[in-house]
């Protein structure tokens, strides 16, 4: 009642005040995650061990060769194999950034699929409605069952259940399901 929730109503349909309760107790959601710039992938690449003996390696080898070549003819080839270790080491760094960037994106559009997929069911204005996790509020009244909606999104109190059981084993430690019922009603996400 003090949320403004009926057990049998559940909160009007439109929630009205929908903003004042996201600012008051937070969103379901998780706030999202800064995609990494490329450069920054390229910049994790150039600390590879092996990458960094590499241009170590050509560094001295073209310093040497233009150095204390013999003769001119290997002054003036001697830049070669250097340079095609930098290009080498330059498009390893590539090839890596770009697979990781990559990687990294579609990580993030099949989490917003999956976001979008995942559905619960909650009572609005006396009706079940289906909506997503980010769409769940503080006074929703959500209803699941072993084979619809059997995971929830958010804490809760069990209002109504029969042989409800919750893996808690994240918070907890307990690798057992933990019953629930109104002597122990909380149910935590």
């Amino acid at each position: 009642k003090l949320l403004g929730s009926d057990p049998e109503e559940g909160l009007p349909n439109p929630v009205s005040d929908m903003g004042i309760r996201s600012e008051n107790f937070g969103e379901n959601r998780f706030e999202e995650k800064k995609l990494t710039p490329y450069w920054r992938f390229m910049w994790e690449a150039l600390h590879d061990k092996i990458l960094i003996m590499l241009l170590v390696m050509a560094t001295l080898e073209l310093i040497f060769n233009m150095a204390f070549a013999d003769n001119a003819e290997e002054r003036e080839h001697g830049w070669i194999e250097p340079v095609a270790i930098y290009l080498t080491v330059f498009l390893i760094i590539n090839v890596q950034s770009m697979l990781d960037y990559k990687r990294e994106r579609l990580f993030e559009t099949l989490s917003k699929k999956l976001a979008l997929s995942n559905v619960r069911y909650v009572i609005r204005g006396g009706k079940s409605l289906e909506v997503t996790d980010d769409e769940v509020t503080v006074g929703d009244i959500m209803q699941f069952n072993s084979h619809m909606a059997a995971t929830i999104s958010c804490d809760g109190v069990l209002i109504t259940g029969d042989s409800v059981k919750t893996d808690e084993s994240a918070l907890t430690g307990e690798p057992e399901p933990i019953k629930k019922s109104n002597k122990n009603p909380f149910m935590i996400s």
